[in-house]
């Protein structure tokens, strides 16, 4: 390594034990990651992704369950590796999954595209019920493993539905009756799977979500034990805007209006390091800086700080950052955007600071 990387890499250890705490405080929340192995159809990092996580105190992760990948043709038996690898190096690690069931295969809805719904909700809700029936408690999958089963007691249903990327017709109807078919699916095989749904403060149909759904779903807390919400900070001036944070405050206020008591998941939340070096280096910058680098990890460490001091006002139980994947720039070992690890699936600057926080505040409570 030369002597200027040596000194910068330094300079940044030393900027960052300053920032952390020295005395360890209680946490109220529990922090997770973000890991989505296998978007791209490769698991190949879960053994160090796990470990690295584990190794730095984070025991919960959030990886997508993509249907259309899992079972792509009509009658053919699941393809599980993928997901295989993921499960069983978070036993290794003593690492709880928590799993987002999404994404319609072609032969279920005549191709109409991954983010339409199938054409009827029994076809998704056999594939979530076989997920449990493989992973779940007692699932099928724990005699392969050489290590105590970790097995799936959460499920996500869908990810952000309000958005016409992942949910083409943004329609609360739709999805309250997907989210109550499976929770019975799942519940048919262990009633003490937790269920989340999304809980958005978002527009979606020239309106917020949240309000809508709960219109179309005033059983709500019949099947949901867990409102999911997404919480991100894509201005240059990182967490300091108090919006992101007020929104927090209004869906609970919302569900507290329709004697919703749930805790609230924050199942996503990241900040963009490209989006900080753009705004000091011009959009001509090819590599995120050292410089942006600290300033990231210095904004993760105020968000922390800020949504643990909001835990217990707004029911806040756990918290997962998005997200820790190996993001490469062609010619460097420096991350890219919203990822948190380099090319060699080292630790940036941002991941080093959240490891250390974490480690300074023992979870006293989830």
């Amino acid at each position: 390594m030369k002597k200027s990387m040596k000194y910068k890499a330094g300079v940044i250890g030393a900027a960052l034990g300053a920032l952390i705490p020295s005395v360890a405080l209680a946490l109220t929340i529990q922090v997770g990651m973000n890991v989505n192995l296998g978007w791209n159809l490769a698991s190949a990092d879960a053994p160090q992704v796990m470990s690295t996580l584990s190794t730095n105190n984070i025991k919960t992760v959030r990886q997508f369950f993509n249907w259309s990948v899992i079972q792509p043709t009509d009658g053919s038996t699941y393809d599980w590796r993928w997901i295989d690898n993921v499960m069983r190096n978070a036993a290794i690690n003593g690492e709880d999954v928590l799993p987002v069931f999404y994404y319609t295969p072609g032969w279920a809805n005549g191709n109409a595209g991954v983010n339409v719904l199938p054409t009827s909700n029994a076809l998704f809700t056999n594939f979530v019920k076989a997920a449990f029936l493989r992973y779940g408690v007692n699932g099928t999958f724990w005699s392969s493993v050489n290590a105590a089963p970790a097995p799936l007691v959460t499920a996500e249903i869908w990810n952000e539905p309000w958005c016409k990327a992942f949910l083409k017709s943004t329609d609360p109807l739709q999805y309250a009756q997907l989210v109550r078919d499976s929770a019975v699916a799942i519940h048919s095989v262990n009633l003490n799977v937790k269920i989340l749904a999304s809980t958005d403060w978002y527009p979606a149909n020239n309106s917020i979500w949240l309000p809508q759904l709960l219109a179309a779903m005033p059983d709500f807390a019949q099947y949901i034990n867990i409102a999911s919400v997404h919480l991100y900070f894509t201005n240059f001036a990182g967490p300091s805007g108090a919006d992101p944070y007020s929104k927090l405050g209004s869906i609970r206020n919302y569900l507290t209006k329709y004697k919703v008591t749930a805790p609230i998941w924050i199942t996503e939340s990241g900040i963009n390091a490209r989006m900080v070096d753009q705004y000091e280096l011009g959009n001509t910058q090819k590599e995120i800086s050292q410089q942006a680098q600290l300033q990231t990890a210095q904004e993760y460490l105020a968000v922390l700080a800020a949504i643990n001091n909001l835990a217990t006002i707004d029911n806040i139980e756990r918290y997962y950052i998005f997200l820790y994947q190996r993001s490469p720039v062609a010619g460097t070992t420096l991350s890219d955007g919203f990822s948190l690890a380099d090319t060699n699936l080292q630790p940036t600057a941002a991941a080093k600071a959240i490891f250390r926080w974490v480690a300074s505040h023992p979870v006293t409570t989830k």
